[in-house]
């Protein structure tokens, strides 16, 4: 993944899977996506946090480097804590969705075939 600050521009060009990192699996999959300046600083800031920790632990930031790494290590996150990570995002962004247009938390856990309960999308997702 490339970052073009500038263009406010993220680049797919790289897949990361249990076996390691290569090109995306299909031509369809290397892609260029429009981010914004809220998500472009946002990344920013994180970037600016993770060169300092770099360099409390003697290193630099390198182009070949994985975006998200552990902040106790500077290691690369592990592929399980990335998924859920993302899949809590999208499950909170698709109930805070079905909720605005008043589709009631025990349709909206149905609607998306999760294993949450009506009570966890206020708790869990923070959705009021």
């Amino acid at each position: 993944m490339d970052i073009d600050f500038e263009k406010q521009t993220i680049t797919i060009i790289r897949n990361r899977t249990r076996h390691g990192t290569g090109t995306t699996k299909t031509k369809n999959s290397a892609r260029k996506i429009k981010v914004g300046k809220n998500g472009i600083d946002q990344l920013i800031r994180y970037q600016k946090g993770i060169k300092e920790n770099l360099l409390s632990f003697g290193k630099k930031l390198k182009d070949e480097d994985y975006v998200f790494l552990l902040l106790e290590s500077m290691l690369p996150m592990p592929l399980t804590t990335l998924h859920k990570g993302f899949k809590r995002i999208v499950q909170r962004a698709f109930s805070q969705v079905l909720t605005r247009y008043y589709i009631n938390e025990r349709r909206c856990t149905r609607e998306a075939d999760w294993e949450t309960t009506p009570e966890m999308i206020y708790t869990t997702y923070g959705i009021y």
